[in-house]
């Protein structure tokens, strides 16, 4: 049982410091997993997106 609290708590305290990053810093590691070869800036299509939502 001790085992297991020792572990739960360093569980929360590795999320609790992993969880402060800001928009841009997710947004950045995403483009980097996403785009490993950084293609992205020389994209020249289009993107268009149509969302429908039932009320």
């Amino acid at each position: 049982m001790k085992h297991l609290i020792t572990l739960l708590l360093l569980f929360v305290t590795w999320s609790a410091s992993h969880a402060q990053m800001t928009a841009a810093e997710i947004l950045n590691k995403a483009i980097a997993y996403h785009d490993p070869e950084n293609r992205w800036p020389s994209f020249s299509g289009t993107f268009h997106l149509d969302e429908h939502r039932n009320e």
